[in-house]
């Protein structure tokens, strides 16, 4: 008789390996900020790359090479949606992880403006298929009461990757932006060489035997699995069938709409604007822009550490009206800040620290729920005979309205002003915490087979 507490380190191992594609995807959004200061043209740098037109980076130039990396990010779920049910999530993590390495040695050392573009269309391609790759792998091998924490850990290292691009900045050397984000799919593909593929993936496949091998795996050699192999088969068979038949399920739908609101709120929530052009907002208001993104840096980490601990305790429904209601508070102090600057320049001096505290306060709302937990969820909502074509399709159009926020961000600034986008985030912050508090389903403690069938109605 087996023991009636599975091992928990295992499942620790392959979900920290599966979000080294996170840490990676985060240096991929981290190295704009930094950089923009070193590649963009003015007057008193000295170039350093060489466009088309034999100068530095324009503007406009840097504009498409921050925000290409949505549009791969966006055409790699294409990519997933075809080969996620033939190659399953170890094959595909362990391929991916060969140009997101190979990517950086080539930016590091080869770069003009055509290089930059295909090398971070790229790396978004890469990053982007780990947003529907690890998160569901990691909802696939973890048990409930640890789904939540394990799930969260995407965004944590997301926002280390994050934070190192931010922190690399001090060298002020390009080459250093990019040399040590190649380490991470390096150490990955090693490891995730000895991990076993997902047992849903398995059962899936019909393959039981490798499937109760890899369940083994992830909860101990002495543990009874039976009760939790019979939840995955039930998980997997409720799923078995035409694609579009599973899709006219109430599950299916639901579970769809919910996750494509979240994922909508939190891209046009603004914090794909703010991650990107954070140098050019703190310079804007003629503060240290290095000093200020370490610090969103350092409140993303922090938050992202308290989040992953109480996440299966508390809950998800509570977080996102914690996280929202922060957000909202933030960006609309933020948004008020820039109309009184205009209407009162002295005042607008006097209080020239206001934003930089609240975006601060905004990224750790972020980091609540809005930033983990519409990652962690796609694990968790959509059943398994849609997920590997929903997943792939929810990502798209979070990479999508990425790549708007990106791409107009600053043009939208120039048009309206600062202020009246800020404000904008803050309505679509408003509709977001509207929609949880009347729609969301929780799923705390619940296996994938209880969420299912909840969604049904049963």
């Amino acid at each position: 008789m087996g023991d009636n507490k599975p091992k928990r380190a295992t499942q620790i191992i392959g979900a920290l390996t599966a979000t080294l594609g996170g840490f990676s995807l985060g240096t991929v959004l981290g190295w704009s900020s930094p950089a923009e200061a070193l590649l963009v043209s003015a007057e008193d740098h000295t170039p350093i790359l060489r466009t088309s037109e034999g100068g530095t980076l324009s503007q406009t130039e840097f504009t498409h090479v921050a925000s290409i990396l949505c549009l791969g990010a966006m055409v790699a779920q294409l990519f997933i949606a075809l080969l996620y049910d033939k190659l399953g999530p170890k094959i595909l993590m362990i391929i991916l992880s060969v140009p997101f390495a190979a990517c950086w040695f080539v930016m590091a050392f080869m770069s003009n403006f055509f290089i930059l573009l295909g090398g971070r269309f790229i790396l978004g391609f890469c990053g982007g298929s780990f947003c529907v790759i690890a998160p569901t792998y990691i909802g696939e091998i973890a048990e409930p009461a640890i789904r939540g924490a394990l799930g969260i850990c995407f965004q944590l290292m997301l926002v280390l990757g994050i934070f190192m691009e931010f922190a690399l900045a001090y060298f002020s050397s390009f080459p250093w932006l990019c040399i040590p984000a190649a380490i991470p799919p390096i150490i990955l593909f090693v490891v995730m060489l000895f991990m076993p593929t997902s047992p849903a993936f398995l059962i899936k496949r019909e393959k039981e035997e490798a499937a109760k091998h890899a369940l083994q795996f992830f909860r101990g050699k002495d543990y009874n699995i039976s009760d939790d192999y019979k939840q995955l088969q039930d998980y997997v068979n409720e799923g078995k069938g035409n694609f579009i038949e599973n899709m006219k399920k109430k599950s299916s739908i639901k579970g769809f709409c919910m996750l494509l609101v979240l994922h909508v709120v939190q891209q046009l929530g603004g914090i794909n604007a703010i991650m990107f052009y954070a140098a050019s907002i703190f310079d804007e208001l003629e503060l240290n822009a290095k000093h200020c993104n370490v610090g969103l840096g350092v409140v993303q980490l922090v938050f992202c550490l308290i989040v992953a601990s109480i996440v299966d305790k508390l809950g998800r429904k509570p977080l996102w009206i914690i996280s929202l209601s922060v957000m909202i508070l933030c960006l609309l102090i933020v948004g008020v800040y820039y109309f009184i600057r205009n209407a009162d320049a002295q005042l607008g001096e006097t209080l020239i620290h206001m934003p930089v505290i609240f975006i601060l306060i905004y990224t750790a709302g972020f980091n609540i729920a809005s930033g983990p937990l519409p990652w962690a969820m796609i694990g968790e909502y959509l059943p398994a005979g849609v997920k590997s074509i929903i997943g792939p399709i929810i990502t798209a159009v979070n990479w999508f309205l990425a790549y708007v926020v990106t791409f107009l961000f600053k043009p939208c600034v120039d048009w309206v002003g600062p202020g009246t986008v800020f404000l904008f985030f803050c309505v679509i912050n408003t509709l977001g915490l509207i929609y949880v508090l009347f729609f969301l389903l929780e799923t705390k403690n619940k296996t994938l087979d209880q969420i299912t069938l909840e969604l049904e109605g049963k």
